[in-house]
């Protein structure tokens, strides 16, 4: 029961009085981050990516290869020169993610994209918007894995958005990774921490399985289930080039950028044998918004 003041004769003076003897009650202590996140939180801070969250979270990217290999079952295998690949995700209230991916092919510059809106391609016969089911689905796959290979890219490039989201993150046992390297059966071991970062209901993304060296918290792989038990599931192996000197300017500021990456399909089945999809060295690395606009995702006219 509260007592008031002496000279407090109405509620204004009740509640006045009341007020100066009863400081606000102190905001509760946040809760403190879970093993995974203290764990993600510090390979943020060594890979450079630590204060890359909230507002300054990276939703858009755009990354140069001085090469890039696609091997394409369909398509043929082939090698784009100096390609540059682009990525942001869905619009406000869109919902498909942003790709443009460019470069020459036996001389001839092709450019594959989605703005959003619709996917298309743009060669020497012109622009066409993939709209015919069939005589689309060779390209309309071909820009599926080079957008998958995107989108594993932004969430291990920036490990401090990952770590940050509201997504919940957790640790699984430590492994000795076999990690595929090339298309020519090769592995390396790697001892890694594991981290589940859990399928997010709202956006409807799968859940991400995130490998870190464990000596360097470097990520070295990303790995997303198939849909289905009978759906391939996809790999991202990166790898660091500690000998790698780029130009200055060509990554952002004080960002560990791996140098390499690749992408493997893993049919399913426990006896599967991961099959090399895309590899390609990433030679630059561009964050600022202004450099990548909402435009560069358009069909060209």
């Amino acid at each position: 029961m509260r007592v008031p003041c002496a000279a407090a004769l109405g509620l204004l003076s009740f509640v006045s009085c009341a007020a100066a003897e009863e400081p606000a009650p102190a905001l509760p202590a946040p809760d403190p981050p879970t093993e995974a996140r203290a764990l993600l939180e510090k390979a943020a801070r060594r890979q450079g990516t630590a204060e890359r969250v909230g507002e300054k979270a990276v939703t858009r990217f755009l990354a140069r290869f001085e090469e890039i290999h696609i091997l394409d079952p369909e398509k043929g295998n082939f090698q784009l020169d100096r390609s540059m690949q682009a990525y942001a995700v869905p619009a406000p209230g869109g919902r498909y993610e942003r790709v443009r991916s460019e470069g020459s092919a036996d001389g001839e510059l092709s450019i594959l994209g989605h703005d959003g809106r619709v996917g298309w391609i743009r060669t020497k016969q012109g622009v066409r918007e993939f709209r015919d089911p069939v005589k689309d689905a060779p390209d309309r796959r071909d820009l599926e894995n080079r957008a998958r290979m995107l989108r594993l890219a932004l969430r291990v490039f920036f490990l401090g958005n990952l770590a940050s989201d509201r997504v919940p993150v957790r640790l699984l046992p430590d492994e000795e990774a076999v990690l595929p390297v090339g298309r020519e059966g090769k592995t390396r071991k790697v001892a890694c921490r594991v981290l589940e970062r859990a399928e997010d209901r709202t956006t409807g993304e799968p859940p991400l399985v995130v490998r870190l060296q464990a000596s360097t918290l470097d990520p070295v792989s990303a790995w997303l289930p198939g849909a289905g038990k009978e759906d391939p599931g996809w790999l991202l192996v990166l790898d660091y080039g500690e000998d790698l000197k780029r130009k200055a300017g060509t990554v952002p500021e004080g960002m560990r950028v791996p140098a390499w990456i690749e992408m493997f399909e893993v049919p399913a089945g426990e006896d599967a044998k991961p099959v090399l999809r895309i590899q390609a060295s990433v030679d630059g690395l561009e964050i600022d918004p202004e450099k990548v606009p909402d435009s560069l995702f358009a069909p060209p006219k």
